[in-house]
């Protein structure tokens, strides 16, 4: 949302720089970075931009990020059932296809959402090591 709003660039001692396209947009740019917990806070600020810097990573910080990547994975997870189950109600409903071509396709639906969500965990994993390294 903020893509819409400003330019966002990382400064060479690793701050994140925000430029408003519109330097009335500063206010609100500020609260959404606040409010997003991601540990940042406001180094400085001009009236077209906001620089930020991240906190020290705490423990607290650390589990509110772990908690984070859990809850996006879970909602991952349940579109890719919901999607499945889409999937083998369109087959159900297909009347142009053999018996045979339904169960080919929905063995390949299956396979497929199973290596999303393969790919899904295996993800939330490396990011939740990630957190805690």
């Amino acid at each position: 949302m903020i893509k819409a709003l400003a330019s966002l660039r990382v400064s060479p001692s690793h701050e994140l720089i925000v430029r408003a396209f519109e330097s009335k947009l500063v206010p609100l740019i500020n609260k959404v970075v606040l409010d997003s917990q991601l540990g940042y806070k406001i180094e400085r600020s001009t009236k077209e931009e906001v620089y930020f810097t991240l906190l020290p990573m705490t423990t607290e910080i650390r589990e509110r990020l772990v908690r984070s990547v859990k809850m996006i994975a879970e909602e991952g997870k349940k579109f890719f059932r919901l999607i499945h189950q889409d999937i083998k109600k369109s087959l159900k409903e297909e009347k142009s296809l053999s018996q045979d071509q339904k169960h080919n396709y929905e063995k390949q639906g299956d396979k497929l959402v199973r290596d999303y969500q393969d790919k899904l965990v295996s993800a939330e994993e490396k990011k939740i090591r990630e957190l805690n390294s």
